[in-house]
């Protein structure tokens, strides 16, 4: 199964910089509230197998120049999960 590896080389990579990167002390980020809703509400589209509709909506959001990285990052982590669910791994490995 040739999805192992990609699954198995993007986890690596995650786990490497989550375990390994500088610790710095930095104010949390959180997501705005804005942020937050559309957030919840594409995962709940994810889920339902509408991820057309999701993938558009995080898209939209993605261009908002206000964004602060985390809200970015986790924009960037749907999108991923979303190419993942479409079987679309070249995306998917872009997003994380």
């Amino acid at each position: 199964m040739k999805t192992v590896p990609l699954v198995f080389g993007v986890f690596a990579v995650f786990t490497a910089t989550v375990c390994f990167a500088p610790r710095t002390i930095a104010a949390p980020q959180l997501l705005s509230q804005k942020i937050y809703e559309a957030v919840t509400q594409t995962a709940e589209q994810i889920q339902a197998g509408q991820h057309d509709t999701a993938e558009r909506t995080l898209q939209r959001l993605e261009r908002d120049s206000s964004l602060n990285p985390y809200e970015r990052a986790t924009i960037s982590q749907q999108l991923g999960a979303i190419a993942i669910e479409k079987q679309d791994y070249r995306s998917a490995q872009k997003r994380f």
